[in-house]
C-alpha cells in the first residue's frame, strides 16, 4: 500500500487537486569508477628458473628536457552541472538511507495539497488525523517522517562538503601542474630565443666569409689570365 498516494485521495475529499498523478522517479543507478593503478612488467621471462632475478634495464636519459613529473589532479566526484538538477536518490541511496513506509518527500506532497490558508495548527493536526487512519498498517508515523528528513539533510550536508573539499584539493593540484607547465613552456621559449639568436650570429658569420672571398674573385676579375 503506498501510503503517500492514500494521503493524497483523502485530501482530494476536501481540496481539488491536479489530476496528473505525480511520476515517481526510478531509483537512480550510480556506477563507481574504481582505478586501479598498473604497473606493466617489460622484463623478459626465462623458459629455466634464475637463480637471481635479472637486473632492471636502465633507459637512456632523453636528450630533451623531459616533461615535469607532477601527479595529474584528481577530479571531484560526479556533480551536476549548473542549471542540472542533483540526483538526490543517488545521495541518499550512497549515504545508506533505508526506505520508509512514510517519506519526508510524501508528507510535503500531503502537506502541499493541504489548503493554504490554513493555520499551521490545523494542517498539523489533519496530517495527524490522517495517519491514524491509514498509517496503520504500514505503521506509518510523523516521527517516521521526521527521521527521514533528518537522515536525508545530513546525507546532503556531509554530500556538499565532501564536494567541497574534492573540489579545493583538484584546484590546488591543478593549480600545482599549471605552474609546473608554465616553467617548462618557459624553458622551451628561452630554447626557442637561444636558436634564434644563434641561426642569425651564424647567419652574420657566413655573410662576413662570403664577403670576404669574393675579395679574391673581384681581384682577378672573371679571367685570372
Amino acid at each position: 500500500m503506498n501510503l503517500g498516494r492514500n494521503l493524497r485521495k483523502v485530501v482530494d475529499v476536501f481540496v481539488e487537486l491536479d489530476d496528473d498523478a505525480v511520476a515517481e522517479a526510478p531509483e537512480p543507478h550510480t556506477e563507481y569508477l574504481h582505478v586501479s593503478p598498473d604497473h606493466p612488467l617489460d622484463a623478459p621471462m626465462s623458459s629455466e628458473p634464475a637463480p637471481n632475478p635479472p637486473e632492471p634495464t636502465q633507459q637512456a636519459a632523453p636528450a630533451s628536457t623531459p616533461e615535469p613529473a607532477v601527479p595529474a589532479a584528481a577530479a571531484p566526484a560526479p556533480s551536476p552541472a549548473p542549471g542540472e538538477p542533483l540526483d538526490f536518490g543517488a545521495v541518499y541511496k550512497r549515504a545508506g538511507i533505508a526506505p520508509v513506509p512514510l517519506t519526508a518527500e510524501q508528507l510535503l506532497e500531503t502537506l502541499a495539497a493541504l489548503p493554504a490558508d490554513l493555520s499551521a495548527d490545523v494542517r498539523r493536526a489533519t496530517v495527524n488525523a490522517l495517519l491514524r487512519t491509514l498509517g496503520k498498517a504500514s505503521g506509518a508515523t510523523p516521527q517516521m517522517a521526521m527521521t527521514d528528513a533528518r537522515l536525508k539533510i545530513a546525507a546532503l550536508t556531509k554530500y556538499a562538503q565532501d564536494l567541497s573539499n574534492e573540489t579545493e584539493q583538484f584546484v590546488e593540484q591543478a593549480n600545482i601542474e599549471i605552474r609546473a607547465l608554465e616553467v617548462h613552456i618557459q624553458e622551451k621559449r628561452n630554447a626557442i630565443a637561444e636558436a634564434q639568436a644563434r641561426l642569425s650570429s651564424s647567419t652574420g658569420l657566413c655573410s662576413n666569409g662570403c664577403n670576404d672571398l669574393q675579395k679574391v674573385l673581384d681581384f682577378f676579375g672573371t679571367d685570372p689570365g
